[in-house]
């Protein structure tokens, strides 16, 4: 969530760490902000009195039986649902004892003299404003207004609390089209006795077990260790290609894939991992980015010349080829746009959706990709969980330069908790603002027939600490420390080859227990993408991963873009 003050104390702690939370005193309170939006076209459809028309999240009736037509912006009444459930502070707003602020925000076109039009809350009196008469004709215009103006504290309280809480009904009358409306409350909050608990990683994972990630002893160590942090000739590396052919083994023909030299259109790998605990160890799964809707997809190479025991493949027990040929191929078929993945064991997390100006509900997969030559499970077998960022838990009701965010997911990063619950971050990607969410599974594995997530928290860039090192990373990766249960995160994906270790950090308020997370810099290494393997054009930017050792060390994968040659290039760390 974006920095904000709160009185009363906060609890600032690091994962994984024991948090300390001052006493409150009797009758502390502090405020609380929840949002709340509806949308429709300005130019909705119509009908003839008595019909209704649905625009959207409005619904227009006429109000006068000389006006039959109904959704042109004369003599009608339209009606919306502010919706607060999904809010990530609803919870604690059920214990306001008072409104302090409410911002009603619309946006609308008068068709007629507005010199009588009125705005209200259901079953309450209207509210005349002078916002209203002043505004142009056949114009959109954006006015705010302040409902305390009008009504009481006690009165916008009752209003939330008919029928379920948290839903607000209000019509504006009667001569505009209304199309976009937000109400922003801000209430005085009751202490609850609350018992807080930073949320820690799963330690006591094996390594290959389905869905975890072996924790490290020392992550920043480590990290270092893999490659000379801050050397970036100093990296040891081995090389191996991907040659797909036509058809994969479970019988999928990909689109080919398009490539033009002198533009930077073309499809391409955008993420990798490896798979930990399957066959011989010798599975590199691969997202495509591609043109058309449909063609987004996991291509999952095996390298049959390959016997590891889940180390580098450069020191494999066997190692007659570091070439493949050999693939699954799971199609994502509402997108064209398949990101940044991470692996927990055979568990694989995909972040898609749609980019080169199409639009889609962005999507965040969870593949079983145990037994993947078990060629009676197809894709759709495979896919245990899906969470689809379609505002269904509030995550869009945010707005970054006065502009609501829009549905995308570039990457993904997931860890197990301690409880066996799953925490994801999802970036956006977005080229006007970065930001992304914090979502955590209330199943016992994440992976249940009807998953369901609940939004922790909402984040941006400005969340983090001034000076802090953040790029548009194309692959994020969440690391457990063994001891603590921290969770680190390594990104990956600019064109200067760059990786960054980030530590999550999490502010916790003891009043209403709304977390607020954020990273923090820790190190960052370059890779040695010099010599032949630039041509074949060679970048995290178009897909790179990391993959956790049995004996717990850090080895990095990235890809080439080449449509025809998937150069891949291993870093392992020094013996």
């Amino acid at each position: 969530m974006f920095k904000y003050l709160l009185t009363g104390f906060l609890t600032i702690t690091t994962l994984g760490t024991t948090p300390f939370v001052g006493k409150l005193a009797q009758n502390t309170s502090t405020k609380v902000t929840i949002t709340a939006t509806v949308s429709g076209s300005q130019t909705p459809p119509t009908a003839t009195r008595p019909e209704k028309v649905i625009n959207n999240n409005f619904e227009i009736s006429g109000n006068n039986e000389r006006a039959p037509i109904v959704g042109d912006g004369l003599d009608e009444r339209t009606w919306w649902t502010f919706d607060f459930t999904h809010n990530p502070d609803i919870s604690a707003f059920k214990r306001a004892e008072s409104i302090t602020s409410a911002t009603l925000t619309i946006e609308l076109n008068p068709r007629l003299g507005v010199n009588s039009d009125t705005v209200g809350i259901e079953g309450l009196r209207y509210v005349i404003s002078p916002k209203i008469k002043n505004l142009p004709l056949d114009k959109v215009s954006k006015i705010t207004i302040n409902l305390l103006d009008t009504y009481s504290s006690e009165e916008i309280l009752g209003a939330l609390q008919k029928g379920e809480f948290g839903n607000f009904r209000m019509y504006y009358d009667d001569d505009a089209i209304v199309s976009f409306a937000s109400l922003k409350l801000t209430g005085k909050v009751l202490p609850e006795d609350l018992r807080l608990k930073t949320l820690r990683a799963d330690t006591t994972g094996t390594y290959g077990e389905y869905g975890v990630i072996p924790a490290l002893n020392d992550v920043q160590a480590t990290f270092k260790r893999a490659s000379g942090s801050g050397g970036i000739r100093k990296n040891k590396r081995h090389d191996f290609s991907f040659i797909p052919k036509e058809f994969s083994i479970n019988e999928e023909k990909p689109d080919d894939f398009y490539f033009n030299p002198f533009t930077e259109k073309r499809d391409h790998i955008q993420s990798v991992a490896r798979i930990a605990g399957e066959e011989n160890e010798n599975l590199l799964a691969l997202s495509r980015n591609a043109r058309d809707i449909g063609d987004a997809a996991i291509y999952v190479a095996r390298f049959d010349g390959i016997q590891s025991d889940g180390d580098a493949w450069k020191w494999a027990s066997s190692r007659t080829s570091d070439n493949s040929s050999d693939y699954f191929y799971h199609r994502i078929p509402e997108v064209n746009h398949a990101g940044g993945i991470q692996a927990l064991g055979s568990m694989l997390f995909v972040a898609a959706d749609c980019d080169s100006g199409k639009k889609c509900n962005a999507l965040i997969q969870v593949m079983d990709l145990r037994n993947p030559s078990d060629l009676s499970k197809n894709t759709q077998d495979r896919l245990v969980n899906q969470l689809v960022i379609d505002n269904s838990r509030g995550e869009l009701n945010y707005s970054v330069s006065g502009k609501q965010i829009t549905s995308r997911a570039a990457a993904v990063a997931a860890v197990r908790l301690q409880g066996d619950k799953h925490l994801l971050f999802v970036r956006r990607g977005s080229k006007d603002d970065e930001s992304g969410w914090f979502f955590i599974s209330d199943s016992t594995d994440g992976t249940n027939e009807k998953p369901k997530w609940h939004l922790l928290d909402f984040w941006h860039e400005d969340d983090l600490p001034d000076g802090t090192e953040w790029h548009e990373w194309e692959t994020i990766n969440f690391i457990p420390e063994a001891e603590t249960g921290d969770i680190y995160m390594v990104a990956m994906g600019t064109l200067k080859n760059k990786s960054v270790l980030y530590r999550l950090t999490e502010i916790v308020d003891p009043i209403t227990g709304h977390r607020d997370f954020s990273f923090e810099y820790v190190n960052g290494r370059g890779l040695n993408t010099s010599g032949i393997i630039n041509a074949l054009n060679l970048s995290t930017r178009y897909g790179a991963g990391i993959h956790i050792t049995p004996n717990r060390s850090i080895v990095s994968y990235v890809t080439s873009a080449t449509p025809k040659i998937k150069g891949i290039s291993e870093f392992r760390y020094h013996k």
